[in-house]
């Protein structure tokens, strides 16, 4: 079937022509990210040492990776936005394993992450919630930058950490809500982050893929221009 591909594409594109952006190596990348996860769209896909980051349009909460990352606070109080949406899905138990954690480590400082295991009864497809500490931006003057990166980095590592380590995990534009952070400079963070830490622990990590998910076209269009322009630098 991959080998009729090419004729299939150029049979569609000329009765359909598919937007500019799209070309026959996407339509690979959607052929086996789509199987293996089937949630949402697959937009775009680069591949860094062994692990392959995707931009895709969907719902967090419905990612069969084996974690998903929430974009929560430091008290884990999931009250709006994503951290909502996940709590939800969670079921009757998650705020409560939650306040668990709490109870056990503090308050979660702005730039960590902590991850949460996924009870049996939940509707979450997910193994691992992996709880991400973003900063509020102010005025780009407080580190933000930094602190989205490290907790970006610690989500990394935590699901590397874990027994058995995780292979895939999806993230949403953590600290780009309620908490601020432009989107165009979240994006920036996001793959520099990524292409760093898969750069320098490609031979030391289990992760194999990064699904960088969100619902709204204004975010996921700023993530896909921004996986463009890596692109561009890599060939430079």
């Amino acid at each position: 079937m991959i080998k009729a591909l090419p004729k299939l594409f150029n049979t569609i594109n000329k009765r359909n022509p598919l937007p500019s952006c799209l070309n026959l190596n996407h339509l690979y990348c959607f052929s086996t990210s789509q199987n293996a996860y089937q949630n949402g769209t697959v937009l775009d896909s680069i591949r860094v040492q062994d692990t392959v980051i995707y931009v895709a349009k969907g719902d967090l909460t419905e990612e069969s990776t084996d974690a998903i990352v929430n974009a929560a606070n430091g008290r884990l109080i999931h009250g709006g936005g994503v951290a909502a949406a996940i709590a939800r899905k969670g079921g009757s138990e998650f705020q409560a394993d939650s306040n668990q954690l709490i109870k056990e480590h503090g308050s979660i400082p702005t730039g960590s992450a902590v991850a949460q295991k996924v009870s049996s009864s939940s509707l979450l497809k997910c193994k691992y919630v992996i709880h991400a500490i973003g900063p509020i931006y102010q005025d780009g003057k407080q580190n933000e930058e930094n602190l989205l990166s490290h907790c970006i980095q610690k989500s990394l590592r935590i699901a590397d950490s874990l027994q058995p380590p995780l292979t895939s995990i999806s993230f949403p534009a953590v600290s780009s809500g309620i908490f601020g952070f432009p989107k165009d400079l979240c994006a920036k963070v996001f793959f520099t982050t990524l292409f760093n830490h898969f750069n320098l622990a490609h031979n030391d990590t289990h992760i194999k893929h990064v699904r960088l998910v969100n619902f709204d076209d204004i975010t996921v269009n700023i993530f896909l221009k921004e996986l463009e322009n890596f692109r561009k630098k890599l060939k430079e």
